[in-house]
């Protein structure tokens, strides 16, 4: 450990579990699977109370976000563990080091003081239950919930600041297996005196404060318990306690020993272990915890269960109550329709103003030798605005189509831009003008109609185009990040390794994989049974909502989303994220200030675009699979399909001085003429 040389890159020697080489499988087994295991756990828990309203109280609002930083606290160690068990080299940069510190701190902070409004949240519940709803409203909870995230990034942002001024030697051994503030203060060359002085305030205010409160908390909710007479009202008030006693003791214990202790002694063995306990055994039982022995989340459970299998059943009941809303009209009265192609009846008083059917003979039926209507309602409840609609529908498809159409015309003019980046680019325009092209004129003759239908045939159609097109973008955008990540993290072999062959292979691939997964799904749609009038209350054919009016089973078809879900979805956004972890990884080392901002330029287009387009497109997809929210889903269908597509253009050009440069030239070469 000679030498204190800050110009050269630092480097911590991560030698927590190398005393057991043997036992290395071991370690990667049981790392791997409780990381799987309270991944599954925390979303399950998060999607439950997500999809049944009854969950959605205080307590269970406070429980999601705990499962959120659960899951937080758990990525931020584990996944790097694994990859140090499995190199050779167990090494860790000081920025990665640094990063993981961060956000490490900042969920474990912010989980302490979560826990204590937590209890606060019972000791209302259970001592003051009649000003409870009074209390706990909404803005009370979303404003306790913003004050515990943000103490816990003050907290972490403290810590890492007062880390970074430290100064610390070329090569560190850090005996843990990742990096946490005390660890890496034992490692510091330089006096820690001012790091420890903050790490005993955070304890006293971070765990003593919060434990003190929360033990008040339950010393005024026991007093209250035991003063009810009825057993069965005990027991109940206990119950909805019990789970986060639980969860409390099991946390505050491993954290006040292990961030107590340094300032007093340190006995490294002992702090693995107990570090193990809230940043491996906590996160993996909490979801165990308040599941197996609450019956609210249990039955919520199978609801959503039935959901997923049976999602039919439970959508129909959602369309006559929002159609009957719309009519208002019950299920068993004759209520006007959109002029559908039904008997002409008259109302109880003689007229017959009109066309009327029954509205519980819509679904009624599987005549499939007469023509299958769809009845696009998308926006039928606002019928004020429907001028306005087709006003800003009309202007967003003329200017994606303009957008997107001169993006393709720049870059194909310029032979600069003849690069891998720009030729993605050109595939990435291409795709959106074919995604608006296909969605927006029908949503435009829909509005301008006065029968709100479209046939079968031509919503098959659209659902097969949609469905390739959306695809495939997303596997673009995939190859957009690794080709970003080749760039920077292997510039020297970028030319070789992304050549105009790999490029062009990796786009038809792109084209191809997109339209087999539409191909797949279009085909399982087709052997469904639909009845001969279906309500449709979205503006355009898509894959959930045509599922959630099949008068036949869809399991296999909602089996096919899921794994479509799983490909599309969340295996090409895990490909993006694990790309842009080594690329800031590997800005992050760059010392040139100037080249560290052109690296990060190159990429904030395609962050940018990435999120809006699979932020949409994953809460679509892998959301309809376990609840229905039609409002919800219309205003993210509209940003992946609409938005994301007249964005795209001004994202890619606005920021780039390449594409900027090459539109002054093409105007240039335009509007000089030749002499």
């Amino acid at each position: 450990m000679i030498g204190n040389n800050q110009s050269m890159p630092i480097e911590f020697d991560m030698i927590g579990l190398s005393s057991h080489p043997e036992l290395q499988p071991l370690f990667f087994t049981i790392f791997f699977v409780v990381y799987i295991a309270a991944l599954v756990g925390n979303v399950a828990i998060t999607t439950i109370i997500a999809s049944d309203s009854r969950l959605h109280t205080p307590m269970y609002f406070f429980l999601i976000n705990l499962s959120i930083l659960d899951i937080c606290c758990t990525t931020a160690a584990i996944p790097k563990v694994l990859q140090i068990i499995q190199s050779k080299k167990k090494t860790v940069s000081f920025p990665e080091c640094i990063t993981q510190l961060c956000i490490f701190s900042t969920a474990l902070s912010a989980e302490l003081i979560l826990l204590t409004v937590m209890a606060c949240d019972r000791y209302v519940a259970i001592c003051i239950p009649l000003h409870y709803s009074t209390i706990m409203n909404r803005n009370t909870c979303i404003l306790l919930a913003v004050a515990v995230w943000f103490l816990g990034f003050l907290n972490a942002i403290v810590h890492t600041g007062l880390i970074l001024r430290l100064k610390f030697c070329k090569h560190n051994i850090i005996d843990h297996y990742f990096c946490e503030v005390p660890s890496v203060l034992k490692a510091a060359c330089s006096d820690t005196y001012i790091n420890n002085m903050a790490v005993i305030i955070a304890d006293v205010f971070l765990g003593m404060a919060c434990f003190i409160l929360t033990s008040l908390s339950y010393t005024h909710i026991i007093s209250t318990i035991l003063k009810i007479r009825s057993a069965e009202k005990k027991k109940k008030a206990f119950s909805t306690c019990a789970s986060h006693i639980t969860v409390v003791t099991l946390l505050y214990g491993g954290v006040i020993y292990t961030y107590i202790r340094p300032g007093f002694n340190y006995i490294l063995e002992a702090d693995k272990v107990m570090s193990a306990f809230y940043t491996i055994v906590s996160p993996l039982l909490n979801p165990i915890i308040y599941s197996l022995r609450n019956k609210e989340v249990i039955n919520a459970f199978k609801k959503l269960l039935n959901r997923i299998f049976y999602p039919q059943k439970y959508y129909r009941k959602h369309v006559f109550s929002t159609y009957c809303s719309l009519v208002k009209g019950p299920l068993n009265e004759y209520v006007p329709l959109p002029n559908p192609e039904g008997e002409v009846v008259q109302k109880e008083d003689g007229n017959s103003e009109g066309e009327f059917v029954k509205i519980s003979a819509i679904m009624e039926g599987n005549n499939q030798s007469s023509p299958i209507m769809f009845y696009m309602i998308g926006f039928s409840n606002h019928p004020d605005l429907q001028p306005l609609f087709v006003a800003l529908f009309l202007i967003i498809y003329i200017a994606a189509l303009l957008g997107n159409s001169l993006i393709t015309t720049i870059i194909a003019n310029d032979s600069r831009l003849h690069t891998p980046m720009y030729f993605f680019l050109i595939n990435l325009s291409i795709l959106d003008i074919c995604c608006t092209t296909v969605t927006i004129p029908m949503v435009l003759q829909i509005l301008l109609s006065t029968e709100k239908t479209i046939p079968f045939s031509e919503c098959i159609i659209q659902l097969c185009i949609f469905s390739s097109v959306l695809g495939s973008e997303l596997m673009l955008l995939t190859v957009m990040g690794l080709d970003r990540y080749v760039a920077i993290c292997i510039p020297l072999r970028y030319s070789t390794i992304m050549s105009k062959r790999t490029c062009i292979l990796l786009a038809a691939v792109v084209w191809i994989l997109g339209f087999i997964n539409s191909f797949f799904q279009t085909e399982l749609i087709l052997k469904l049974t639909f009845c001969q009038h279906n309500i449709l209350d979205h503006f355009f054919c898509e894959v959930p909502s045509l599922l959630n009016l099949a008068c036949s089973d869809t399991f296999i078809n909602t089996v096919i989303v899921i794994i479509a879900d799983i490909f599309f979805g969340m295996g090409c956004f895990l490909l993006i994220v694990i790309s842009y972890t080594y690329i800031i990884s590997a800005i992050l080392r760059i010392r040139s200030a100037d080249k560290k901002k052109k690296a990060f330029s190159t990429c904030a287009s395609h962050l940018t675009v990435v999120t809006l387009y699979y932020g949409g497109v994953i809460y679509t997809y892998v959301k309809s699979t376990f609840s229905n929210n039609p409002e919800a889903d219309k205003v993210i269908s509209a940003v992946y399909t609409f938005v994301s597509p007249v964005l795209n253009p001004i994202i890619y050009s606005l920021r780039n001085k390449e594409v900027l440069n090459a539109v002054k030239k093409l105007l240039g070469s335009n509007m000089i003429p030749k002499r």
